[in-house]
């Protein structure tokens, strides 16, 4: 039988807690030590450890006396319990990434979480996203089609880049980030390695001149730094990067995991993954329902704010509070916990433009077969309406080093 948390009084849902995973603690301190197994990133890597090793060893105490090594696990066991009781769980609390299970405060809800620690005090949290063998409809119904050109066309036939509706069925379970990578979590990579972004080894990005109030680029003064937007700090999400300075993150960020949690791979998420997560089960145009008033407590759109500094332009009526980019989380996140999916900044997918019918059937069905290299970018961003907002919608853009001022990207992990 289940038991709703909102069922249950603060005390017992602690002491539930508390058992829960004293439980997890004893299974783990009795558990064999798995068997070795390849690096993060190779084709070969698969599952996640866990447990105690299982071996035993010698241990200098006034005498040599045999001790089970699994002996010292059991301070981390008790650890757990108490973090448990505090409303947070720590799986493999030592290792980096390490797994937690904890509540996200808006939805009142527990999740699991994969968090780096980037270091100097930055932190990469991901939400687990339990896929594999699960199955649903990629893109937009007629109906949905048939409703967008009436809503945002006038009755017109747009372009919608394939919207053609496709079953996908998931290979793996996947970590998906929870936020967009934030300008923090660039400048942890870019100190650590040296790296120049594209847009800075050639003309330069694009940006807000608030001096003149009009948008500009390409031009060298703009790139992940400096958009030009008043405000802009190291919470909002990073911008003005290519597809290929997102990869070169995911790259480094494979190789800042231990071994304790072994991850198969670490990039961009496939269209399938991205839409699949976006979704969190809707079927709407949107992941709350159809009304696109109701953006404004969930994404960061063209709306009521935006047409206060623009006033010539046919926005919502509701207002979000950011013209430009808005710091990661501000907003009402999915049923999956995840922020921003719909708006703030589009994002990077790791797939070329293809049929949704010519998708592969492994590795989460990714498209990546050679042929038109075109990038795709999902979710919309803060200066575009719900039409770019939807769930359903791919932006297609032009081969080589693309960038915009309001593109960034998030990332996949895959146990």
């Amino acid at each position: 039988m289940s038991i709703s948390p909102a069922k249950v009084c603060p005390a017992k849902s602690t002491g539930l807690r508390f058992a829960r995973t004293f439980i997890r603690g004893i299974a783990a301190f009795f558990s064999p030590q798995p068997a070795p197994r390849p690096e993060a990133g190779t084709p070969a890597a698969s599952g996640r450890t866990g447990g105690c090793t299982g071996k035993f060893m010698k241990v200098r105490t006034g005498g040599n006396f045999g001790m089970p090594r699994r002996l010292h696990a059991v301070p981390r066991i008790l650890g757990c319990c108490v973090l448990a009781a505090l409303g947070g769980v720590a799986i493999a609390a030592d290792a980096n990434p390490r797994i937690v299970n904890a509540q996200d405060p808006k939805l009142n809800k527990e999740f699991e979480y994969l968090v780096y620690d980037l270091g100097k005090g930055v932190e990469l949290k991901l939400v687990k996203v339990s896929a594999k063998g699960k199955s649903f409809m990629i893109g937009s119904s007629p109906e949905e089609q048939a409703e967008v050109s009436k809503k945002y066309f006038n009755g017109g036939r747009p372009s919608l880049s394939d919207e053609t509706q496709t079953k996908i069925t998931f290979t793996d379970d996947f970590y998906i980030g929870q936020l967009e990578i934030n300008r923090a979590q660039f400048r942890r990579f870019v100190e650590e390695t040296g790296y120049t972004t594209e847009a800075e080894l050639a003309e330069g990005g694009y940006g807000w001149n608030e001096e003149l109030q009009k948008f500009e680029g390409r031009l060298k003064k703009y790139n992940w730094q400096n958009t030009g937007a008043p405000g802009t700090g190291e919470l909002h999400p990073v911008t003005n990067v290519t597809r290929t300075d997102a990869r070169k993150f995911c790259a480094w960020l494979s190789k800042k995991g231990d071994g304790k949690v072994r991850l198969r791979e670490v990039r961009l998420p496939g269209e399938a993954e991205w839409e699949f997560a976006c979704r969190a089960g809707s079927t709407s145009r949107f992941s709350f329902g159809d009304d696109d008033e109701k953006l404004v407590e969930y994404a960061n759109v063209q709306d009521g704010t935006w047409r206060d500094k623009f006033p010539k332009a046919n926005t919502i009526n509701g207002k979000d509070g950011h013209v430009f980019a808005a710091p990661g989380g501000q907003f009402k996140p999915n049923a999956f916990g995840i922020y921003d999916m719909h708006g703030n900044v589009w994002e990077w997918v790791e797939d070329v433009i293809s049929p949704y019918s010519a998708l592969p059937k492994e590795r989460n069905q990714i498209q990546t077969t050679p042929g038109d290299e075109r990038g795709l970018l999902r979710g919309g961003a803060w200066g575009f309406g719900p039409r770019e907002a939807r769930s359903a919608y791919r932006y297609v853009v032009g081969a080589g080093a693309s960038r915009y001022g309001a593109a960034g990207f998030r990332i996949v992990c895959m146990p």
